[in-house]
């Protein structure tokens, strides 16, 4: 069970998480309107404006540069807002700052509130997640299900409830859409629990949190990469 921490619960922890995602989309709006890199100019190019939505989820792209769930989703902010690069890149935005709630979710779930702010707000500062959550790349979407399926999997391993395997079926599969480097987390997950076992608490939230700030070959794996100690 998650420690509750009362100096958080008497502060607000709504107030704390809000001032953390206000926090966030500061640094995230920072450099929002910049002029697009190659990468983005190329698949905004290609595939958000594409003739048509058969030719943006059938290909792949040049070395998987068509992070299919992330076009679809900025052709459709692009038709209703217009051909801009904060368009392009708000379906990245948007998915950065969920990240961040959902990373103090988890945190909530099995370390304690505090563990939760903490982790959210090292997210929120975060330069690397930062960068790819103000660019019209699916890095951040990819991020987010990483996130929501290792939430996922843990309470499956803990719980062993239905909803949870579908839940982690189903955003392993989104992510992979959002980026082919989802399918380390899975492989990860797996390898690093090879068992069920309820006695233990894992704890995942330090590698979530400061991985982050690291290099981008170790970002997708350290998303749910976990420790574990004996529970009570």
């Amino acid at each position: 069970m998650a420690v509750e921490d009362k100096w958080v619960h008497h502060r607000g922890v709504n107030v704390l998480l809000a001032g953390v995602l206000v926090l966030g989309g500061v640094v995230r709006c920072w450099n929002i309107r910049q002029s697009f890199w190659w990468d983005e100019i190329w698949s905004t190019m290609t595939y958000v404006n594409a003739p048509s939505l058969w030719q943006v989820v059938s290909s792949i792209g040049y070395y998987f540069n068509n992070h299919i769930l992330y076009s679809l989703a900025a052709r459709g902010f692009v038709r209703v807002l217009g051909e801009s690069e904060v368009a392009a890149r708000l379906p990245a935005l948007i998915m950065g700052l969920l990240a961040i709630i959902v990373v103090f979710q988890f945190g909530r779930r099995f370390c304690g509130t505090s563990a939760g702010i903490i982790a959210a707000f090292l997210l929120a500062l975060s330069a690397f997640h930062s960068d790819h959550s103000s660019e019209a790349r699916g890095y951040s979407g990819l991020a987010l299900f990483a996130l929501l399926a290792s939430r996922s999997f843990l309470e499956g391993i803990r719980t062993g409830a239905v909803k949870s395997w579908l839940l982690y079926i189903l955003c392993t599969v989104l992510g992979c859409y959002c980026h082919v480097f989802m399918v380390a987390v899975p492989c990860h997950t797996y390898r690093e629990v090879p068992c069920r076992e309820t006695r233990y608490h894992f704890i995942c939230l330090p590698k979530i949190s400061f991985l982050p700030l690291g290099g981008r070959r170790s970002y997708p794996p350290a998303l749910c990469a976990g420790a574990f100690r004996p529970g009570r």
